[in-house]
């Protein structure tokens, strides 16, 4: 059972940060995943014509991913 009164502000920024990482280390991994997926669908199923589609968006949404995870988990020190 947690109190506010007893957390501290530096206990609330560690927390956060924490979940930042974690959430940052999530998408990276999700990132992954959908590139890995759609690598394995095409060696499954052609794609025929939407190959450029599914490709393009799939790069795009593992892309989007990738970044958003790189900021979430980015550990620079304030000097």
């Amino acid at each position: 059972r947690f109190r506010l009164s007893l957390l501290s502000p530096f206990t609330i920024f560690a927390t956060r940060q924490m979940w930042k990482e974690k959430l940052g280390n999530y998408l990276i991994d999700i990132s992954k995943y959908v590139l890995t997926g759609i690598f394995i669908a095409s060696l499954f199923k052609d794609m025929e014509n939407m190959k450029l589609a599914v490709y393009g968006l799939s790069f795009a949404v593992a892309a989007s991913l990738l970044i958003a995870g790189l900021i979430l988990t980015n550990k620079k020190r304030a000097k």
